[in-house]
């Protein structure tokens, strides 16, 4: 079975796409009869506009992934609801976790909601919730890692100190629990797809060659990793180099010019590759 990944949000795009272009991420996957949406994007005008100019249709889309519940991930699923005309109840997988109250702060300041927005009822009709903690199967090859607990997480995390959430009626720093990947099983190996991959990465490719038994030859998507220090992000790329040395990788979102400089330097420009809008990539299962 073929799967194409197309990325649909992001703050770079491909020559000749016109995109509207902004900090947020998001991905269309169509694998046999299945259109998927892994996650929204931060604006949803955008995140339509980007839709329509890659000739995507909401309503053909007949499942919705979130890979966490932070704004810049699903902050574009109101407007999507809203643009989809037919009564076909979509399926939302997520953690169960992912519409818990999250804010920025910065020097004792909030800053902003950096959390779910809530949406009305009318739309909540065209919604139909599949959350869980454990990693769940969305299709006959693609499947969630589900949550990656604080006990699976050896190595280096990519928890920003920026984020909080609420912990016993208090605003605590947020682990990002609810944060899971997708991961495609393929005839070469397994294809990891992040969504800020908050949980660490090496800690998440570990995670996802346990469930598939198989190795990942590839990640696409994000490596939340762009306000780390110089020390750090040559740490995770020595870890890369030294335990994964055979994954391709194509970035975007917030990797950051710095990281992606850093990792190209590394890892090689030919196995590190950024990922605009309009980027295409096929894998065969």
């Amino acid at each position: 079975m073929k799967t194409e990944i197309t990325c649909v949000y992001d703050r770079k795009t491909n020559p000749g796409i016109f995109s509207k272009l902004s900090h947020g991420v998001s991905f269309y996957i169509k694998s046999g009869n299945d259109h998927i949406m892994f996650d929204l994007g931060l604006f949803g005008n955008y995140l339509i506009r980007n839709m329509r100019s890659l000739k995507i249709d909401p309503n053909i889309i007949t499942k919705i992934v979130i890979s966490h519940g932070h704004s810049d991930h699903i902050g574009g699923l109101r407007l999507f609801l809203k643009n989809r005309t037919n009564n076909n109840q979509i399926p939302i997988y997520a953690h169960t976790d992912f519409t818990e109250p999250k804010r920025a702060y910065k020097f004792g300041i909030r800053l902003w909601n950096a959390g779910f927005y809530e949406i009305d009822e009318e739309l909540e009709t065209k919604i139909r919730y599949e959350l869980s903690k454990q990693s769940i199967k969305v299709t006959e090859f693609l499947s969630t890692t589900g949550e990656i607990s604080l006990e699976e997480r050896d190595d280096i995390q990519n928890v920003s100190n920026l984020f909080v959430h609420k912990v016993d009626g208090k605003w605590d720093l947020d682990p990002v629990l609810d944060n899971t990947s997708m991961f495609l099983k393929t005839k070469e190996g397994v294809v990891l797809i992040c969504g800020d991959c908050h949980s660490g990465l090496t800690n998440t490719i570990r995670k996802v060659e346990k469930i598939s038994g198989d190795n990942v030859v590839t990640i696409i998507g994000v490596i939340h990793i762009i306000f780390s220090k110089k020390e750090k992000i040559q740490q995770i790329a020595d870890k890369l180099m030294t335990d994964y040395k055979d994954i391709n990788f194509h970035i975007n979102h917030s990797v950051g010019s710095k990281v992606f400089k850093i990792l190209q330097r590394e890892l090689g420009k030919e196995r590190v590759q950024y990922f605009p809008v309009g980027k295409k990539l096929i894998f065969e299962s």
